[in-house]
């Protein structure tokens, strides 16, 4: 495998298997969400040319150009924008996944993973 496919995977492997996990848990419910995760994936696309070239210009990060495709789209890397993107979408998922926990009952006070436990079985159950 090329060494350019490096971070695209560790991107994939990473940030997109939380977001699949995420997005599993919220099968059920996807459909109400839809507008707001529709939003928030045109928000992350936007904003990504305009902070990337800044903070590589000031210094903030930079690319090892070995590990990466090398595709400029508007002034910041095709991986930035996956990236932008999955993690929005985890960030957006786990925020809803608290919100159904607190619709169907909350958080319990024994202890998360009791709560978590529980609240998966209810959602399974709808």
């Amino acid at each position: 495998m090329s060494t350019q496919l490096f971070y695209l995977m560790t991107i994939l492997v990473f940030a997109g298997g939380v977001s699949a996990i995420e997005l599993v848990l919220l099968r059920k419910s996807i459909g109400r969400y839809a507008k707001i995760l529709a939003v928030l994936l045109v928000v992350a696309l936007a904003v990504t040319p305009i902070y990337e070239p800044i903070a590589i210009y000031y210094g903030a990060w930079a690319y090892g150009t070995a590990y990466m495709l090398n595709i400029h789209i508007l002034g910041a890397e095709a991986e930035t924008y996956l990236y932008s993107v999955l993690v929005m979408l985890s960030i957006a998922c786990a925020t809803l996944l608290f919100a159904e926990m607190e619709e169907l009952g909350g958080l319990s006070t024994h202890s998360l993973r009791e709560s978590l436990i529980g609240w998966m079985d209810r959602l399974g159950r709808r």
